[in-house]
């Protein structure tokens, strides 16, 4: 639990006895929870604790000093300690006063990663130092660099791009034979090239184009409202498997702190080089244009981002007010910001601010403790919006009926997000310790609030698969429909998994509903649940992973043996099984023994499709990990079948620009080549 939180609970501890707080409990209406919280705490140890935890402010000296040590480590071939150096210098660096550091730290990170063979980011770092008026002494050496990388990237057309601007520069007699030579180079590659540049992927589109009132919905799709389910989303027609239902960018999305460093604040896009906030140094863009996008919301929170950071998903609630003005919720306020259940039915339904107001709060269902929380952090939230002039005319020590109206909405978007916040993920690849088996992890890279796939209900066992793009969720069908089916989110507890019992209570506490969806009902009817490990077994697996995580592998392995001898014994479910096998595997794969490994995962391959389906992604996930594991068993022939499986099943769930999909299509690639070599 973060500082925000403990304290709350300590002013909510000594409030519970009072008077206060049965009156608070009492309150029907997010206005009043507003009121009632302002008019009982003072406003000065809001503002205390918020100038308290404001950070990030740039330091021109600094930025210069940064620089100078970046330049120390160059020298001494610390690359990665250099660009660190750097990159504190480009943050810390005034945008309007210190072009010229910036432009230079560009530059020198660029040579960094020139030097770690990391030529498209050094090209991305030698465009950005050219954007800051790169001094036009140094720019031959620049631009040379320029040629070295294009040069390694095959990317001949873009090196005599290059060459074109060499020739109009004042160049040392001793480099135009270099210059020639590249040139000579790029002009023989290009002459060479007889199939033409390649073709860009398939454009993703909706099925049908667009519904006529829900713009980010498939045609083929229709908004319906019943008293037992609300709003939802059903088939006007038969749709086939990964038809695209969904196409939408969300109103507004947080990154994590965790990936600020190496994520574009704005588009979620990872940072090959980046532009800085205008303002503080915790904020990274990817271009000129998201950093402009990113700044006309991101100026509200820009010195007090870590604490935004400490207070969860408010943070979400402060950036959707954030990215609508206050002229705009006047407006608003006076024509249409009247609760509607039905609304989208028969009216436009957009991505934008008024969808998000129209999603349900649900603060009728909800604690008044956690009510009394939420009401707390709307409130340090509109003391921010005061603190940096949101709001025209406004008094820090006193609150007009405007302000507490945006407080009011501020508690609700709170309320929404309990319910309506999405993770966006990304795939990760990490080298395990022996640098030869990838390891792949889905992380949840950013909270977004996305109006339209909103309006979906929740099942255990959807009938969707969202796939992200960035930040755009695009959402197709994981299996044919008929018309009129109904179109089916989850909304995190997933069968499986997730047992029955704790799906149910997850979805009632944090939901507000019971589950009833197919699996449930089967589940409920038949009273099961998943069988579990025994006392000895449990203890045994739990020893197996501390020693996985601590790379002791073989001491990992007699206690996974143990639980591999007693599944023989044991009838425990197939997603224990096929955890165990996993273990086991990357155990024989950091020892060497490849050939063990691949047989271990090729049992696993078979559990993981009887558990998930023939056609799932987690079997995808599976297949491309035994196609690493069978390439370094020198079994060429399993590898090259794993990762066409692989890569047919997978390109169904990610983008061929995911990390993961780029891999092992290079993969695949290799394994192609040396089949047709033998």
């Amino acid at each position: 639990m973060g500082e925000w939180f403990n304290l709350v609970n300590q002013r909510l501890e000594s409030l519970l006895r009072s008077s206060f707080f049965d009156t608070f409990s009492k309150e029907h209406s997010n206005l009043d929870r507003i009121r009632h919280v302002v008019s009982s705490t003072p406003v000065d140890s809001f503002i205390e604790y918020i100038k308290k935890h404001q950070s990030g402010v740039k330091n021109s000296t600094e930025a210069v000093e940064f620089r100078r040590r970046g330049n120390e480590h160059f020298v001494k071939k610390s690359l990665q300690k250099a660009i660190k150096f750097y990159d504190l210098s480009i943050l810390n660096s005034e945008l309007d006063t210190q072009r010229e550091n910036l432009a230079l730290s560009y530059g020198n990170r660029a040579a960094c990663m020139s030097e770690m063979e990391k030529f498209n980011e050094a090209l991305m770092d030698i465009q950005n130092a050219m954007l800051f008026e790169y001094p036009e002494d140094l720019l031959p050496k620049l631009l040379m660099r320029a040629l070295v990388c294009h040069k390694a990237l095959g990317q001949s057309a873009e090196g005599l791009k290059v060459v074109e601007k060499l020739a109009k520069l004042n160049i040392d007699s001793s480099k135009v034979q270099e210059i020639e030579q590249f040139l000579v180079e790029f002009e023989a590659v290009l002459q060479s090239k007889q199939n033409g540049e390649p073709k860009g992927s398939k454009k993703v589109e909706l099925l049908d184009s667009s519904h006529q009132h829900v713009a980010s919905m498939s045609a083929a799709l229709d908004v319906r409202w019943t008293e037992e389910k609300g709003r939802h989303v059903v088939t006007l027609q038969p749709v086939k498997r990964g038809s695209v239902l969904f196409m939408e960018r969300p109103f507004a999305a947080v990154l994590l702190p965790e990936f600020l460093p190496d994520y574009c604040s704005n588009c979620f896009t990872k940072l090959q080089s980046f532009i800085p906030c205008n303002r503080c140094t915790h904020v990274r863009y990817c271009s000129l244009r998201c950093r402009d996008k990113g700044e006309s919301y991101h100026r509200y929170e820009c010195s007090f981002l870590p604490l935004l950071h400490d207070i969860g998903v408010a943070h979400l609630s402060h950036r959707i007010i954030a990215k609508t003005s206050f002229k705009q919720l006047m407006t608003l306020r006076e024509s249409s910001l009247a609760e509607n259940p039905c609304f989208g039915l028969n009216e436009p339904y957009l991505s934008d601010y008024l969808g998000v107001f129209h999603l349900l709060p649900h603060d009728d269902k909800m604690n008044p403790r956690d009510l009394f929380h939420y009401s707390m952090s709307a409130m340090l939230l509109l003391i921010c919006f005061k603190m940096v002039d949101y709001f025209p005319d406004s008094n820090l020590e006193q609150f007009s009926e405007d302000e507490l109206f945006v407080g009011s909405l501020l508690l609700r978007h709170i309320q929404q997000l309990i319910c309506n916040a999405h993770a966006i993920s990304t795939v990760q690849l990490e080298d395990s310790s022996s640098e030869t088996v990838m390891e792949e992890n889905e992380v949840r890279l950013a909270t977004a609030i996305y109006p339209a796939a909103s309006l979906m209900n929740h099942a255990c066992t959807p009938n969707i698969f969202p796939v992200f793009d960035g930040d755009t969720l695009i959402v197709k069908a994981q299996s044919d429909l008929k018309e009129n089916e109904e179109v089916f989110n989850n909304y995190g507890p997933r069968a499986p998994p997730m047992p029955f019992l704790q799906r149910q209570k997850v979805l009632k506490e944090q939901y507000f509903f019971k589950c009833a969806c197919a699996v449930c009902e089967v589940e409920q009817a038949a009273k099961s649940e998943s069988k579990k490990m025994s006392d000895a077994l449990t203890g045994n697996y739990k020893r197996a992973l501390r020693k996985l995580n601590e790379e002791q592998y073989a001491d990992a392995l007699v206690h996974l043996n143990s639980c591999l001898s007693s599944l023989h014994i044991e009838q425990v479910d197939d997603l224990t099984v096929a955890e165990i096998q996993d273990a086991t595997a990357r155990c024989h794969a950091n020892l060497g023994d490849f050939e063990k490994a691949s047989q271990v995962l090729q049992d696993a391959v078979l559990v993981v499709e009887r558990l998930y389906g023939e056609e799932s992604v987690e079997l995808g996930r599976e297949l491309f990990k035994l196609a690493g594991v069978q390439l370094n068993a020198g079994n060429l022939d399993g590898a090259l079948e794993s990762s066409r499986r692989a890569q047919s099943i997978l390109l169904f769930y990610l983008p061929p620009s995911d990390e993961s999909m780029k891999e092992l299509a290079t993969m695949k690639n290799v394994l192609e080549q040396l089949a047709k070599s033998r």
